[in-house]
């Protein structure tokens, strides 16, 4: 489950940590440094004299992340009233659509209180070039109003309109997201939420999914990418996969995407066409002793081949 983002105003009235004349108000992305566990509820057994809870874990939070609004109250930090810069920066945040939900508290050099974002939105969106580079394909300034649960659902509903309005895919053939939006506020340019247009993701099933569906054992994709076939299963169950060997598998994908295509190429208009593949390893390597890959590959290659050219007559090499 994705933690919510979270927010802390800051109002400043140090006169050692500013730079002007004045108090000033900023509000900080938060950053979930740990958790502490709260029972949400108790159940005692008399026969066992065991206590069951159940608990819950909370983010204990740090303002660690983008500055997403800034302002000087006007209040005179030598001479005004920390009650006065604390209202000033409630009406500066307010006008700028921040909310406080939080209590203020006093720090050091500071008041600090939780804040959420309420006001309106405004979205690019991006297009990927070939090489992967964000490029802006859409801007609205115009600030819109969303009654959507999170800023991120609003965004992947502007996602869903651009992709049947342009009638565009949302990923590439290798899962790589054609699309993003990025939200801002109502003024400013910090962003509130990115949202891709592909959650494409190198899971334990997609990496299953994937070796399977190109007719590879763990144990021919342990030795490609330098591993055991227990990790390999590993990974399969659930343990994060390795960058670079995401980037492996993802190539592999490509070839044998690639292979597909070229073979489909070949026999589409060909009323007669045969399609010849292998029984085993070393049949395959006779004939193509340069491939690194094994027999069963190659076939399901073929099936693949099949499934857009269903009139090939599929036979085993002499």
């Amino acid at each position: 489950m994705t933690t919510p983002r979270h927010y802390t105003a800051w109002m400043t009235n140090d006169p050692s940590c500013l730079a002007g004349s004045t108090m000033d108000i900023a509000v900080i992305e938060d950053e979930a440094v740990n958790y502490r566990e709260e029972i949400v509820s108790e159940e005692y057994d008399p026969e066992t004299g065991e206590i069951t809870r159940k608990v819950r874990e909370i983010p204990v939070w740090e303002s660690r992340g983008e500055q997403m609004f800034y302002a000087e109250t006007g209040v005179d930090v030598r001479e005004g009233d920390a009650e006065d810069g604390i209202k000033a920066a409630e009406e500066l945040m307010e006008a700028a659509g921040w909310t406080v939900v939080g209590t203020w508290e006093a720090t050091p050099a500071a008041y600090c209180a939780t804040v959420e974002y309420t006001g309106g939105y405004r979205h690019t969106v991006e297009a990927a070039d070939p090489a992967g580079e964000w490029t802006p394909a859409h801007t609205a300034d115009q600030v819109e109003h969303s009654d959507a649960d999170s800023v991120e659902q609003y965004a992947a509903e502007l996602l869903r309109q651009w992709a049947q309005e342009h009638r565009a895919p949302l990923a590439d053939a290798d899962g790589r997201p054609a699309f993003r939006v990025r939200v801002r506020p109502q003024s400013g340019d910090a962003v509130l939420a990115t949202v891709t247009s592909s959650r494409a993701e190198m899971t334990a099933a997609a990496i299953k999914v994937a070796r399977e569906s190109m007719g590879l054992s763990d144990g021919w994709l342990a030795d490609h990418v330098g591993k055991t076939s227990r990790t390999v299963r590993n990974w399969e169950s659930g343990r994060p996969v390795p960058d670079d060997v995401r980037e492996k598998i993802t190539e592999l994908l490509r070839q044998t995407r690639e292979a597909v295509q070229a073979l489909v190429e070949q026999v589409r208009d060909d009323p007669f066409a045969e399609v010849v593949t292998y029984a085993t390893d070393p049949a395959y390597r006779l004939a193509h002793p340069d491939s690194p890959y094994p027999a069963s590959w190659h076939r399901a290659v073929v099936a693949r081949v099949a499934a857009q050219a269903p009139h090939i007559r599929i036979t085993y090499a002499d």
